[in-house]
């Protein structure tokens, strides 16, 4: 991502294609490999791919129950999400942020309602 800061955008997407392929055995690296994927699409004002990949991500972290990076998968959903006007689907991964917040207690498991949040966190 290095390369994606001073804007060298062809070194980039090479290191990500190479990060594409080692990563096919961790499922931790490969839903990492997706979110730098959405970074680069962002950077290059592409929000609906990035999106594309933040979706992808997002399902196999909830399909394999991986905590690591569903904190920030959700907080890049709601800025490319928010980027494309689409403000009603930010909050409900805003949500899903906030649930997901280790700081918080909640279990992830299970589907929580406005009026659960609003006691649990106060």
């Amino acid at each position: 991502m290095i390369f994606l800061k001073k804007e060298k955008f062809d070194v980039c997407f090479e290191f990500l294609n190479k990060a594409e392929l080692l990563c096919e055995q961790s499922l931790t690296y490969k839903t990492l490999t997706l979110s730098n994927f959405a970074t680069y699409y962002r950077k290059l004002n592409k929000p609906k791919k990035a999106l594309k990949y933040l979706q992808t991500s997002l399902k196999i972290e909830l399909a394999n129950n991986c905590q690591h990076n569903i904190q920030d998968t959700h907080l890049n959903l709601c800025a490319v999400l928010s980027s494309l006007n689409r403000h009603e689907e930010v909050s409900s991964f805003y949500i899903g942020l906030i649930t997901y917040s280790p700081q918080r207690h909640l279990s992830p498991r299970r589907n929580y309602t406005r009026k659960h949040l609003r006691r649990k966190i106060h």
